[in-house]
């Protein structure tokens, strides 16, 4: 092999190297960006439904039990991971249903350990 081969044969896998690394920058950044995105539209929507909900027991003006706010994002984490999957229909909605149940469920018996229910 000739010897002035060797620099630009150097030169091209640095720059491959160099790219490689660049694009593999990109891509964690964007899948984490996309993480904190989808963050952020949950605590939103999770946030206005609860929201929702206090309004509507202060209007009826009784003793309302509300779940904690924490239930809301678990939910709507569980409605939007399905939607992005594209796996969204009646078995999807009952599998939701069925794991929220669990989790008011837990909540309940939760509340009662704490003497509150």
């Amino acid at each position: 092999m000739d010897a002035s081969y060797l620099p630009a044969i150097t030169g091209l896998i640095g720059a491959a190297i160099g790219s490689a690394s660049s694009i593999a920058t990109i891509v964690v950044q964007s899948r984490l960006r996309d993480k904190r995105d989808r963050a952020k539209q949950v605590i939103d929507l999770s946030l206005a439904e609860f929201g929702h909900h206090l309004e509507l027991a202060r209007a009826r003006q009784g003793r309302q039990a509300i779940l904690p706010l924490s239930s809301y994002v678990y939910n709507n984490d569980l409605v939007l991971k399905a939607l992005d999957s594209g796996d969204f229909g009646p078995d999807t909605i009952a599998d939701i249903s069925a794991k929220n149940d669990a989790i008011v469920a837990a909540i309940e018996e939760v509340e009662k350990r704490r003497g509150r229910a």
